[in-house]
């Protein structure tokens, strides 16, 4: 993705130096994230002197994921767990929120 995204701003990373940095990409790099990795690569290699591989080695080095991993395993889990609450709420209220109506409630359903 970041290849990709460094080709639309005209910056070509030859697949032989990507190769050697592939290992320090985050896994868990967003596609904003890496968007705006992009744009810091593309901003530091036009306006320094570094080559474009220094500069992708230097960001890739440096590099902080904006949430932390216990952040991110912790939503993760909230996530998968909430198919089976909802599915305790059903059980426990009807099928949906219509049975949960007052009988004999005046107003459009």
């Amino acid at each position: 993705m970041i290849r990709m995204l460094c080709r639309k701003r005209g910056l070509a990373i030859p697949e032989t130096a990507f190769g050697s940095l592939e290992s320090r990409i985050p896994p868990l790099l967003t596609p904003g994230a890496a968007e705006a990795f992009a744009v810091k690569i593309y901003r530091q290699v036009g306006t320094g002197t570094a080559t474009l591989e220094d500069v992708l080695a230097e960001s890739l080095t440096e590099y902080q994921s904006p949430i932390a991993p216990e952040v991110m395993a912790f939503q993760s889990r909230l996530r998968q767990a909430k198919p089976r609450h909802w599915n305790l709420c059903r059980l426990l209220f009807g099928e949906s929120r219509r049975d949960s109506r007052v009988s004999g409630a005046v107003g459009p359903a």
